[in-house]
């Protein structure tokens, strides 16, 4: 073989070898937001809060998901949890974020299901399975609160492809 053949494959694999550590590398980025909320129960905004989310939130370079790992308070509620969690956006609607946990205490783990409108994670709904949802404004609820449905202990979405945020 030729020199500059040689050169040549040793820099395809030097640059398949980079692009694949940057790819698993991730960038972190430290996160404090504390953002004003209302809790809602059966439509009625019942109580003032605030939602603190403290940690840090990771992009890999060539990924649609983010990682987040760090603190959720939610006061009003008495929540605080640790959390290492990934967020993805959701196949239903381009603007929808969910959060699946990966480390949140269990019985959390079925009691709340966390949605972003906002990869920022400063528009939120969060929903517990008694019903009361968590909204970082009145907008986020009106548009995301009719898509819950409860059922026998449990809860569902439907028609999320229909739901329009406002920003």
């Amino acid at each position: 073989m030729g020199k500059q053949v040689k050169i040549g494959i040793y820099l395809m694999i030097f640059a398949a070898v980079a692009f694949w550590v940057l790819n698993q590398l991730p960038f972190w980025k430290n996160v404090t937001i504390e953002v004003p909320a209302q809790v809602y129960k059966e439509n009625v905004n019942i109580k003032e809060t605030y939602v603190k989310i403290e940690g840090r939130k990771s992009r890999y370079l060539f990924q649609k998901e983010d990682r987040f790992e760090g603190e959720l308070e939610i006061p009003a509620l008495g929540i605080t949890m640790e959390s290492e969690s990934r967020i993805y956006s959701s196949v239903f609607h381009k603007n929808i974020y969910t959060v699946q946990s990966t480390s949140f205490n269990p019985e959390m783990r079925t009691e709340w299901i966390f949605v972003l409108a906002d990869e920022t994670m400063e528009e939120f709904s969060f929903v517990g399975q008694d019903g009361t949802f968590v909204a970082s404004s009145k907008e986020i609820y009106d548009a995301f609160s009719p898509h819950v449905n409860f059922h026998g202990g449990g809860m569902g979405f439907e028609n999320l492809e229909k739901l329009t945020f406002f920003k």
